[in-house]
């Protein structure tokens, strides 16, 4: 099984969307799992700020911000895997 993305591992494909003008937004699996309304609510604010157009970001001026999580090292990813992290939050058994 392949390890999650850690510190770094997009830098090269963020820069080329970076360079070509897109806007990147990246979530962790576990926030989109567990805060989906709050991940919505962090894209309508960028699609706002973007495109000036605050009515789809109004939509949820009631949903509290996504936490922040930080990116993971490989070394703390190893340990995860390990310790079955990633199926404790899936509610996999």
């Amino acid at each position: 099984m392949r390890l999650p993305c850690c510190i770094g591992d997009d830098d090269y494909r963020n820069k080329c969307f970076l360079d070509a003008g897109w806007v990147v937004i990246r979530f962790a699996e576990e926030q989109v799992v567990n805060q989906p309304v709050r991940c919505c609510r962090f894209i309508a604010n960028v699609l706002a700020k973007v495109t000036g157009n605050t009515a789809i970001n109004k939509q949820f001026a009631d949903v509290l911000p996504v936490t922040p999580m930080k990116q993971w090292s490989r070394r703390h990813a190893t340990s995860l895997k390990k310790k079955k992290y990633r199926q404790r939050y899936l509610s996999v058994t």
